[in-house]
């Protein structure tokens, strides 16, 4: 705010009066939440209040583009002069109104109105009083921080397609956008004002940047992702160099590029007996060259077994390729699998296109959920495993191939056959071998050491976990399996602070838990009248995911596949309809993308 006279402009500096930080004293650096319309001004009402009492304070901003966010764990809201925004879950709410201009700025006002008498001098004194001890170039010092800070937050509205990780010169993380947000699965604002060194993931990023030259991309891997970092450092007039780090997902360069399998037995996470003997039984299989049929649940780990035989076979440093056979149409399928001629068909490359026999050659091919192999196709894989050739679509030479094949489904290929759904010599060609992965359920001893793993996994080994949470784990029947359980992991994690205790498990789990109801006499879980089972899981995922952060289709679509590997495109599009028509969603159109109602917010049980 600025105040002028004839040709004097002075610009207010405003900051707490002594009592409102005696009330923020109060609460004994207990966990809080400071409450205001904007952004910038809550951000630095912060930085005055932390330079006002010279220590550093347990203080989350919360603001209005950040409302939906759940705040857990917070014990108060501190409410800067807006009672607008109500942050929800927390219970005491301390209004402190707003800031109150500083004695400098009276000061200035009085002398270039030369106002300068035993009266004005006598207020002045008393104002002084209930000042901070805080100098006027500190106070500058901060409005300067805080205006190039609001010039950076419009930049980094505009910025979507890239990671923005904004550091001033005393390698502190002054801010990060929305695309760092969903890249690391982090909220916005809570690595805000800490220095690098205090967040693994940001210094995981930065020890690789420290060292490289201004505008150089470096390749950095971090756990399974692959990004690609840049630094950048930009100078200002009035303030010290600040620091940039500008990251993006690193695609691979085609669909097959990296055909190496990364996981191996030691990957296998157990202590129990049942999964003790499917391992032992794995790994004798592995050694030989015939087919194996993978039997297992959704999530039980299926591809993770399929690679750990790869590397523990004679195959191990040549290529392995997993393809899901229920992705993609009958004719897709069968070019993925077998290749094609050029000019087969319209849209084909010009130069043809070999199949995943042909690249895995001397390797191994895994077929995920082949139960849902369309019949065709079927006779096509009994050729291939009967004469160890392929034939392109449209081509008439076959083509020797050397692979040895590995199925899985979770399907009952025996009804199948019967049905008439599954060639029965094809079926008795796969299963030379069947291996058969035991269900959580039949295995729950390795419950707790499963979870301790994701956390760790998910970087967040540091947090304690109650007794009570593990009991409470072991009673749940897990149809989802090793998924569903790293996504129930990943929860809890997210949404605690040090202690993860009974409020942190998902609200769903919270209900089977606490009616005494396993998930079989509650199954299924029907949110949506009007979409069946599959769809309402992927609906309340979808949910979940805008809860956190308003995104579009694409942004959705690469998250919910994490857990759900089979949803499409098509899925997200038509349920995001359909969320949208009854009012659970609003879509926006642009990169606003969707974002969450209160109607959807009920479904999570937070309204």
């Amino acid at each position: 705010t600025s105040w002028k006279n004839d040709n004097t402009i002075v610009v207010l500096k405003s900051v707490f009066s002594k009592d409102q930080l005696n009330q923020i004293q109060s609460i004994n650096n207990k966990k809080a939440l400071l409450v205001a319309h904007y952004r910038s001004y809550v951000m630095e009402s912060i930085i005055i209040i932390e330079e006002s009492l010279k220590k550093k304070l347990n203080i989350m901003p919360y603001y209005q583009d950040v409302r939906h966010m759940p705040y857990e764990g917070y014990e108060y809201a501190i409410f800067i002069g807006d009672e607008r925004i109500i942050p929800h879950g927390v219970k005491n709410l301390m209004e402190i109104g707003c800031r109150v201009i500083s004695h400098h700025t009276y000061k200035q006002i009085i002398d270039i109105l030369k106002l300068d008498s035993d009266k004005m001098r006598y207020k002045m004194e008393n104002h002084m009083l209930d000042m901070p001890d805080i100098t006027f170039e500190r106070l500058q010092a901060i409005q300067l921080i805080s205006e190039s800070r609001k010039v950076f937050d419009k930049l980094f509205d505009y910025v979507i397609d890239k990671g923005i990780i904004h550091l001033d010169y005393d390698n502190k993380i002054a801010d990060y956008n929305d695309y760092v947000c969903n890249l690391l699965g982090i909220k916005r604002d809570i690595y805000t004002n800490k220095r690098i060194e205090e967040v693994p993931i940001f210094n995981d990023i930065y020890k690789h940047l420290e060292n490289t030259e201004e505008d150089i991309s470096v390749e950095i891997e971090i756990d399974d992702l692959s990004i690609l970092g840049t630094k950048k450092i930009v100078r200002f007039q009035h303030i010290e160099f600040q620091k940039f780090i500008v990251i993006e997902k690193k695609e691979k360069a085609s669909k097959y590029s990296n055909i190496k399998a990364k996981y191996t037995f030691k990957d296998v996470v157990f202590v129990s007996k049942p999964m003790a003997n499917c391992v032992y039984v794995a790994k004798k299989v592995a050694k030989i060259e015939s087919p194996v049929l993978i039997l297992g649940e959704t999530g039980t780990g299926k591809e993770l077994f399929a690679q750990a035989l790869h590397n523990e076979s004679p195959r191990c440093n040549k290529p392995f390729i997993a393809l899901n056979c229920t992705t993609l149409q009958e004719s897709l399928l069968t070019s993925e699998l077998f290749g094609y001629e050029k000019g087969t068909f319209t849209g084909a490359l010009s130069s043809g296109k070999k199949g995943i026999f042909e690249i895995a050659d001397g390797g191994t091919v895994f077929l995920d959920e082949i139960g849902d192999a369309p019949l065709n196709v079927q006779l096509e894989l009994l050729r291939v495993l009967e004469e160890k050739e392929i034939r392109r679509i449209g081509g008439e030479e076959m083509i020797p191939v050397n692979v040895r094949v590995i199925s899985a489904t979770n399907r009952n290929l025996y009804e199948n056959v019967k049905k008439g759904r599954f060639r029965k010599d094809l079926f008795y060609r796969l299963s030379t071998f069947i291996i058969e992965i035991p269900p959580l359920r039949e295995r729950r001893e390795d419950i707790k050491l499963l979870a301790d793993y994701f956390l760790k996994k998910e970087r967040y080994f540091y947090k304690k976990v109650e007794k009570e949470v593990y009991d409470s784990m072991k009673k749940l029947e897990w149809e989802g399996n090793i998924r569903e359980l790293r996504n129930f992991v990943s929860y809890m994690g997210y949404m605690s602070d040090e202690v993860i205790n009974m409020d942190h498990i998902p609200i769903n789990y919270r209900r089977i838990l606490s009616d005494g109801l396993n998930e079989y006499d509650r199954k299924p879980i029907l949110y949506f009248d009007d979409l069946d089972y599959k769809d309402n899981i992927i609906a309340v995922e979808i949910l979940r995911e805008l809860k956190w952060n308003p995104r579009g289709r694409n942004a959705l679509l690469e998250s919910i596949k994490k857990i759900h590997k089979d949803v499409s495109l098509y899925d997200i599009r038509k349920i995001l309809d359909y969320l949208s028509s009854n009012a659970y969603i609003f879509s926006g159109k642009g990169r606003r993308g969707s974002s969450i109602l209160e109607k959807g917010l009920s479904i999570l049980g937070d309204k």
